[in-house]
């Protein structure tokens, strides 16, 4: 017998809520406190902020799109210690086109190889619709930025205006698939992959509580609010030094309804510039600072005459000699470090003074 539990009204919810989204109720949760970790996971290094919470739990559900029965059969494999971490990259793992990515994932698996935990999946399966739209979507933002980084470098820029038009159309389309969708789906799915869990490994009766432990992207930073609609025992923590980046940005602008006024030509300048200077992130700058959260500070109090004239003139030159956008970067790495340093003394002597 299915039991829903309580929740909002989806007549009642906001436009850009995941409510809207359900498909049927939201079955009743099985006792268990649920902490979820939300930050960024592009290389190794991330996985620092996780493990020390992993070994806490008895149930993981990693964040993983695109699963299917062979893959949560060799997680729990892995986890139990009867196949080894690089026996099952070879037969799961498809190698991401960013090596620091892949060296993220190596981690993961290193880091479950004989843990002994539960392993559980609650993310979209491979063959669901949600994924294969999100593929398309991800494609044409791909092409389209392709094309205008092309464009650019030729010193024949398309319309800023008009390509951040399109921009926003695509983003919303995004959101709405991967951010609204998506997690509707998680949503109704997370108390039944609980459940399975449960069911299907004995052992985890006895434990009192129980615990689950659940690591997703920062951009999914506000589903642990949504679950606490469902469920009383939820948590939701965050690094200890992360700064955020444009896909938190852009999530909370259109969560809190303002899809509209979200500041389109910054977040647009912010994504180009992600995509063709990324590698620059990747610096040893001894910083947990983003590259996208510097560029969304340094644009964010910007006219929109000034990003149109960034656009045009600067970003060229940026494309044409690679070198000028590092040192570019590097300059505002100071500049916001030195703003931050110069908080925390401000916050330091305040809190001395009280």
């Amino acid at each position: 017998m299915t039991h829903s539990s309580t929740g909002p009204e989806k007549s009642s919810s906001p436009p850009f809520s995941v409510e809207r989204y359900l498909v049927a109720p939201v079955e009743k949760f099985p006792e268990c406190e649920i902490t979820f970790f939300f930050g960024v996971h592009h290389e190794v290094g991330d996985l620092e902020f996780i493990k020390r919470r992993f070994h806490e739990c008895d149930i993981f559900l990693p964040e993983w799109e695109g699963w299917g029965p062979a893959m949560i059969e060799g997680f729990n494999a892995l986890s139990r210690g009867t196949i080894r971490s690089i026996e099952f990259n070879k037969l799961h793992i498809a190698p991401p086109s960013d090596p620091h990515e892949f060296s993220y994932l190596l981690g993961m698996l290193e880091m479950i190889h004989g843990s002994k935990k539960v392993i559980g999946f609650y993310d979209t399966p491979y063959n669901h619709k949600i994924k294969q739209d999100s593929k398309k979507l991800y494609t044409i933002e791909s092409n389209d930025t392709f094309r205008i980084l092309t464009s650019l470098k030729s010193n024949s820029p398309a319309s800023f205006r008009k390509e951040v038009e399109r921009f926003q159309r695509l983003e919303i389309k995004l959101f709405e698939t991967i951010g609204l969708r998506r997690e509707a789906y998680m949503l109704q799915r997370l108390p039944k992959t609980l459940q399975v869990c449960i069911d299907t490994h004995p052992h985890l009766a006895s434990k009192h509580p129980l615990k689950a432990f659940s690591s997703l992207g920062a951009a999914h930073g506000r589903f642990a609010d949504v679950v606490k609609k469902y469920h009383n025992t939820v948590s939701a923590q965050y690094p200890d030094n992360w700064d955020g980046d444009i896909t938190v940005g852009m999530s909370t602008f259109l969560r809190d309804g303002k899809g509209d006024s979200a500041p389109w030509s910054v977040l647009y300048l912010v994504s180009l510039l992600k995509r063709g200077f990324g590698n620059v992130s990747k610096l040893d700058t001894g910083t947990a600072m983003s590259l996208d959260s510097i560029l969304f500070r340094e644009f964010i109090h910007k006219t929109p005459e000034e990003l149109e004239a960034f656009y045009y003139t600067q970003l060229p030159v940026f494309l044409q000699n690679p070198g000028t956008f590092k040192i570019f970067f590097l300059s505002l790495l100071k500049k916001y470090q030195e703003i931050s340093a110069h908080q925390g003394q401000r916050d330091g002597s305040e809190s001395a003074s009280n």
